[in-house]
Protein backbone atom coordinates (compact mmCIF):
# COMPACT_ATOMS: atom_id res chain seq x y z
CA UNK A 1 0.00 0.00 0.00
CA UNK A 2 2.73 2.56 0.47
CA UNK A 3 6.53 1.42 -0.58
CA UNK A 4 7.83 3.91 2.95
CA UNK A 5 6.34 5.93 5.21
CA UNK A 6 8.43 8.63 6.17
CA UNK A 7 7.49 10.74 9.42
CA UNK A 8 8.89 14.05 9.79
CA UNK A 9 9.51 14.96 13.34
CA UNK A 10 11.77 17.26 15.67
CA UNK A 11 14.72 15.53 17.46
CA UNK A 12 13.67 16.63 21.07
CA UNK A 13 10.38 16.17 20.40
CA UNK A 14 10.33 12.15 21.30
CA UNK A 15 6.56 12.02 23.08
CA UNK A 16 5.30 12.52 19.33
CA UNK A 17 7.79 9.90 18.38
CA UNK A 18 6.63 7.10 20.44
CA UNK A 19 3.18 8.24 20.24
CA UNK A 20 3.22 8.02 16.45
CA UNK A 21 5.41 4.63 16.27
CA UNK A 22 2.08 3.25 18.35
CA UNK A 23 0.03 4.35 16.10
CA UNK A 24 1.93 2.88 12.85
CA UNK A 25 1.81 -0.28 14.45
CA UNK A 26 -1.36 -0.44 15.47
CA UNK A 27 -2.39 -0.31 11.91
CA UNK A 28 0.61 -2.70 11.40
CA UNK A 29 2.70 -0.34 9.49
CA UNK A 30 6.38 -1.08 10.27
CA UNK A 31 8.52 0.17 6.96
CA UNK A 32 8.56 3.52 8.30
CA UNK A 33 11.71 5.91 8.67
CA UNK A 34 12.04 9.07 10.45
CA UNK A 35 13.16 12.79 9.01
CA UNK A 36 14.52 15.25 11.78
CA UNK A 37 12.97 17.93 10.82
CA UNK A 38 14.26 21.56 10.25
CA UNK A 39 13.31 24.05 13.43
CA UNK A 40 12.61 27.33 12.35
CA UNK A 41 14.16 28.62 15.84
CA UNK A 42 17.95 27.40 14.23
CA UNK A 43 17.46 28.90 10.87
CA UNK A 44 19.49 32.33 10.15
CA UNK A 45 18.26 35.33 9.42
CA UNK A 46 15.81 35.40 6.12
CA UNK A 47 18.49 37.77 4.52
CA UNK A 48 20.87 34.87 4.80
CA UNK A 49 18.40 32.34 3.51
CA UNK A 50 17.51 34.57 0.34
CA UNK A 51 20.98 35.27 -0.61
CA UNK A 52 21.98 31.39 -0.23
CA UNK A 53 19.16 30.57 -2.48
CA UNK A 54 17.00 28.70 0.24
CA UNK A 55 14.28 31.33 0.37
CA UNK A 56 12.34 32.92 -2.41
CA UNK A 57 12.75 36.44 -2.44
CA UNK A 58 8.69 36.49 -2.61
CA UNK A 59 6.66 34.26 -0.54
CA UNK A 60 3.45 33.60 -1.57
CA UNK A 61 0.37 32.48 0.83
CA UNK A 62 -3.18 32.87 0.54
CA UNK A 63 -3.96 33.85 4.05
CA UNK A 64 -0.70 35.74 4.40
CA UNK A 65 0.81 33.98 7.12
CA UNK A 66 4.51 33.72 7.07
CA UNK A 67 6.97 32.73 10.06
CA UNK A 68 10.52 30.81 10.02
CA UNK A 69 8.53 27.92 11.39
CA UNK A 70 6.63 27.46 8.00
CA UNK A 71 9.96 27.97 6.39
CA UNK A 72 11.67 25.48 8.90
CA UNK A 73 8.65 22.82 7.32
CA UNK A 74 8.75 23.41 3.73
CA UNK A 75 12.28 22.33 4.11
CA UNK A 76 11.87 19.24 6.24
CA UNK A 77 8.50 18.20 4.07
CA UNK A 78 11.70 18.53 0.68
CA UNK A 79 13.74 16.49 2.67
CA UNK A 80 11.73 14.02 2.87
CA UNK A 81 11.04 14.12 -0.84
CA UNK A 82 14.35 14.05 -1.28
CA UNK A 83 15.36 11.21 0.65
CA UNK A 84 12.49 9.53 -1.06
CA UNK A 85 14.23 10.04 -4.28
CA UNK A 86 17.41 8.74 -2.79
CA UNK A 87 15.81 5.63 -1.48
CA UNK A 88 14.45 4.53 -5.21
CA UNK A 89 10.61 3.76 -4.06
CA UNK A 90 8.21 4.11 -5.87
CA UNK A 91 5.79 5.68 -3.86
CA UNK A 92 5.38 6.74 0.04
CA UNK A 93 3.63 8.44 2.41
CA UNK A 94 4.30 11.79 4.10
CA UNK A 95 3.05 12.25 7.69
CA UNK A 96 3.71 14.54 10.07
CA UNK A 97 4.24 13.42 14.05
CA UNK A 98 1.01 15.05 14.74
CA UNK A 99 -1.44 12.15 12.86
CA UNK A 100 -3.75 9.88 14.23
CA UNK A 101 -5.40 7.32 12.35
CA UNK A 102 -9.60 7.32 12.22
CA UNK A 103 -11.39 4.15 13.35
CA UNK A 104 -12.74 3.90 9.65
CA UNK A 105 -9.35 3.36 8.73
CA UNK A 106 -9.12 0.39 10.94
CA UNK A 107 -13.05 -0.49 9.42
CA UNK A 108 -12.11 -0.33 6.52
CA UNK A 109 -9.06 -2.39 6.72
CA UNK A 110 -11.53 -5.24 7.95
CA UNK A 111 -14.58 -4.57 5.21
CA UNK A 112 -12.46 -4.06 2.12
CA UNK A 113 -12.68 -0.32 1.96
CA UNK A 114 -9.24 0.46 2.02
CA UNK A 115 -8.23 -2.10 -1.03
CA UNK A 116 -10.86 -1.10 -2.77
CA UNK A 117 -9.10 2.19 -2.50
CA UNK A 118 -5.95 0.51 -3.15
CA UNK A 119 -7.35 -0.96 -6.31
CA UNK A 120 -9.33 2.37 -7.83
CA UNK A 121 -5.86 4.38 -6.92
CA UNK A 122 -4.32 1.93 -9.66
CA UNK A 123 -6.03 2.95 -12.25
CA UNK A 124 -5.89 7.16 -11.95
CA UNK A 125 -3.24 9.15 -12.62
CA UNK A 126 -2.01 10.52 -9.33
CA UNK A 127 0.74 12.14 -8.15
CA UNK A 128 -0.57 13.52 -4.76
CA UNK A 129 -3.34 11.51 -2.44
CA UNK A 130 -4.30 12.70 0.20
CA UNK A 131 -5.67 10.65 3.30
CA UNK A 132 -6.48 13.72 5.33
CA UNK A 133 -7.16 17.22 5.32
CA UNK A 134 -9.05 18.90 8.28
CA UNK A 135 -12.45 17.31 9.74
CA UNK A 136 -13.95 14.22 8.83
CA UNK A 137 -14.70 15.48 4.60
CA UNK A 138 -12.46 16.30 2.54
CA UNK A 139 -13.49 18.75 -0.84
CA UNK A 140 -14.07 16.64 -4.15
CA UNK A 141 -15.65 16.70 -6.91
CA UNK A 142 -18.63 14.17 -7.49
CA UNK A 143 -18.56 10.85 -8.06
CA UNK A 144 -18.84 9.17 -10.95
CA UNK A 145 -21.29 5.89 -11.27
CA UNK A 146 -18.58 2.88 -12.70
CA UNK A 147 -20.42 0.42 -14.93
CA UNK A 148 -17.62 -2.11 -14.49
CA UNK A 149 -17.58 -2.58 -10.36
CA UNK A 150 -21.17 -1.62 -9.96
CA UNK A 151 -20.92 1.25 -7.48
CA UNK A 152 -19.78 5.09 -6.99
CA UNK A 153 -15.93 5.13 -6.98
CA UNK A 154 -14.50 6.23 -3.79
CA UNK A 155 -11.28 7.53 -5.12
CA UNK A 156 -12.45 11.14 -6.03
CA UNK A 157 -10.63 14.27 -7.89
CA UNK A 158 -8.82 16.18 -5.31
CA UNK A 159 -10.61 19.77 -5.23
CA UNK A 160 -7.68 22.27 -4.97
CA UNK A 161 -8.30 25.85 -3.70
CA UNK A 162 -10.67 25.12 -0.69
CA UNK A 163 -11.08 26.80 2.83
CA UNK A 164 -8.67 24.12 4.08
CA UNK A 165 -5.32 23.37 3.75
CA UNK A 166 -3.11 20.58 5.23
CA UNK A 167 0.14 18.52 4.70
CA UNK A 168 0.23 16.43 7.77
CA UNK A 169 -1.16 13.12 5.60
CA UNK A 170 -0.24 12.59 2.17
CA UNK A 171 1.48 9.78 -0.53
CA UNK A 172 3.23 10.92 -3.31
CA UNK A 173 4.77 8.98 -6.73
CA UNK A 174 8.43 9.87 -8.29
CA UNK A 175 6.98 12.30 -10.28
CA UNK A 176 5.05 14.17 -7.70
CA UNK A 177 7.83 14.32 -5.59
CA UNK A 178 9.89 16.11 -8.75
CA UNK A 179 7.00 18.28 -9.09
CA UNK A 180 6.99 19.37 -5.68
CA UNK A 181 10.39 20.20 -5.30
CA UNK A 182 10.44 22.02 -8.61
CA UNK A 183 7.85 24.23 -7.37
CA UNK A 184 9.35 25.12 -3.58
CA UNK A 185 12.46 25.43 -4.59
CA UNK A 186 13.87 28.53 -3.45
CA UNK A 187 11.13 28.17 -0.48
CA UNK A 188 7.77 30.40 -1.73
CA UNK A 189 5.45 28.48 -0.57
CA UNK A 190 4.29 26.57 3.14
CA UNK A 191 4.50 22.85 2.47
CA UNK A 192 0.67 22.62 2.11
CA UNK A 193 -0.01 25.43 -0.31
CA UNK A 194 3.11 23.89 -2.27
CA UNK A 195 1.06 20.69 -2.51
CA UNK A 196 -1.58 22.70 -4.59
CA UNK A 197 0.14 24.80 -6.80
CA UNK A 198 2.47 22.65 -7.88
CA UNK A 199 0.80 21.09 -10.99
CA UNK A 200 0.31 18.10 -9.38
CA UNK A 201 -2.53 15.45 -10.26
CA UNK A 202 -4.60 15.09 -6.55
CA UNK A 203 -6.72 12.58 -5.86
CA UNK A 204 -8.32 11.63 -2.29
CA UNK A 205 -11.22 9.65 -0.51
CA UNK A 206 -14.29 11.65 0.55
CA UNK A 207 -13.57 11.39 4.11
CA UNK A 208 -10.28 11.21 5.83
CA UNK A 209 -8.96 8.33 7.27
CA UNK A 210 -5.70 10.45 9.19
CA UNK A 211 -6.42 13.23 11.50
CA UNK A 212 -4.26 15.61 12.44
CA UNK A 213 -4.42 16.30 16.15
CA UNK A 214 -2.79 18.35 19.27
CA UNK A 215 -2.40 16.56 22.21
CA UNK A 216 -5.80 14.12 22.13
CA UNK A 217 -8.28 16.74 19.98
CA UNK A 218 -8.52 16.85 16.35
CA UNK A 219 -7.76 19.93 14.19
CA UNK A 220 -11.17 20.90 13.45
CA UNK A 221 -12.00 21.17 16.51
CA UNK A 222 -8.59 23.14 18.27
CA UNK A 223 -8.66 25.22 15.18
CA UNK A 224 -11.94 27.26 15.96
CA UNK A 225 -10.54 27.09 19.64
CA UNK A 226 -7.62 28.93 18.43
CA UNK A 227 -9.22 31.15 16.21
CA UNK A 228 -11.10 32.26 19.47
CA UNK A 229 -8.17 32.68 21.25
CA UNK A 230 -6.52 34.66 18.96
CA UNK A 231 -9.58 37.22 18.67
CA UNK A 232 -9.22 37.87 22.84
CA UNK A 233 -5.36 38.41 22.14
CA UNK A 234 -5.82 41.05 19.43
CA UNK A 235 -8.28 42.59 21.74
CA UNK A 236 -6.23 43.18 24.04
CA UNK A 237 -3.29 43.73 22.08
CA UNK A 238 -0.76 41.48 23.20
CA UNK A 239 0.00 39.60 19.49
CA UNK A 240 3.18 39.45 18.44
CA UNK A 241 3.12 39.32 14.80
CA UNK A 242 1.87 42.58 12.13
CA UNK A 243 -1.58 42.04 11.33
CA UNK A 244 -3.31 44.31 8.64
CA UNK A 245 -7.07 43.21 7.67
CA UNK A 246 -9.98 45.28 5.30
CA UNK A 247 -12.95 43.72 4.78
CA UNK A 248 -13.79 42.56 0.99
CA UNK A 249 -16.87 41.09 -0.08
CA UNK A 250 -17.30 37.69 -1.16
CA UNK A 251 -15.35 36.69 -4.37
CA UNK A 252 -17.76 33.71 -5.41
CA UNK A 253 -20.96 33.94 -3.35
CA UNK A 254 -21.27 30.53 -3.39
CA UNK A 255 -22.41 28.27 0.04
CA UNK A 256 -19.77 26.38 1.56
CA UNK A 257 -21.06 22.89 0.52
CA UNK A 258 -20.93 24.26 -3.15
CA UNK A 259 -17.10 25.83 -2.58
CA UNK A 260 -16.07 22.25 -1.01
CA UNK A 261 -18.02 19.86 -3.21
CA UNK A 262 -19.72 21.23 -6.03
CA UNK A 263 -18.69 20.00 -9.61
CA UNK A 264 -18.79 23.61 -11.08
CA UNK A 265 -15.37 24.28 -11.92
CA UNK A 266 -15.57 27.83 -12.33
CA UNK A 267 -16.51 28.54 -7.97
CA UNK A 268 -13.50 29.94 -6.98
CA UNK A 269 -13.06 30.71 -3.25
CA UNK A 270 -11.92 33.60 -1.62
CA UNK A 271 -11.75 34.90 1.69
CA UNK A 272 -14.02 38.15 2.66
CA UNK A 273 -10.64 39.85 3.75
CA UNK A 274 -7.21 40.84 3.23
CA UNK A 275 -4.69 39.34 5.67
CA UNK A 276 -1.23 39.83 7.20
CA UNK A 277 0.14 37.74 9.83
CA UNK A 278 4.18 37.59 9.80
CA UNK A 279 6.83 37.17 12.56
CA UNK A 280 8.84 39.45 13.18
CA UNK A 281 11.68 37.50 12.75
CA UNK A 282 10.76 37.91 9.68
CA UNK A 283 12.53 40.96 7.81
CA UNK A 284 9.53 41.89 4.97
CA UNK A 285 9.95 44.90 2.65
CA UNK A 286 6.60 45.19 0.90
CA UNK A 287 3.09 43.28 0.91
CA UNK A 288 1.08 42.70 -2.21
CA UNK A 289 -1.90 41.20 -2.59
CA UNK A 290 -2.48 40.03 -6.04
CA UNK A 291 -3.75 37.54 -9.04
CA UNK A 292 -1.31 34.21 -8.10
CA UNK A 293 -1.17 32.05 -11.44
CA UNK A 294 -0.04 27.78 -10.69
CA UNK A 295 2.12 25.77 -12.81
CA UNK A 296 -1.00 24.91 -14.91
CA UNK A 297 -2.10 28.61 -15.48
CA UNK A 298 -4.90 28.56 -12.84
CA UNK A 299 -5.35 31.86 -11.39
CA UNK A 300 -6.19 32.63 -7.73
CA UNK A 301 -7.01 36.27 -6.56
CA UNK A 302 -5.62 38.70 -4.21
CA UNK A 303 -2.78 36.17 -2.81
CA UNK A 304 -0.92 37.12 -0.43
CA UNK A 305 3.02 38.14 -1.84
CA UNK A 306 5.40 38.94 0.55
CA UNK A 307 8.30 40.19 -0.44
CA UNK A 308 12.15 39.75 1.36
Amino acid sequence: MFDKIYIINIKSHTEKRDKIIEELESARFNNYEFIEAVEGIDLPHTDTLCRTGILSRTFIDPNGIFTKNIIGCAMSHQKAYNKFLEDGYENCLILEDDIKFEPNFFKGMLNGLIDNVKSEMSVVPWDIFIWGLVGENIPHYPAHFSATSGHFNTVREYKKYSPDWAAHAYQITRDGARKLIANNTPVRFAADVNLETSGSTMYCTPWGFINQVNGDINRFISQKMFTKIEASIEDIGLNSTTQVSEDKGSYCGNNMYDIYFSGDRSIIYEKRQWKLNVSKEISMKSVEFKQFTDVDGNTRPHWCHINL
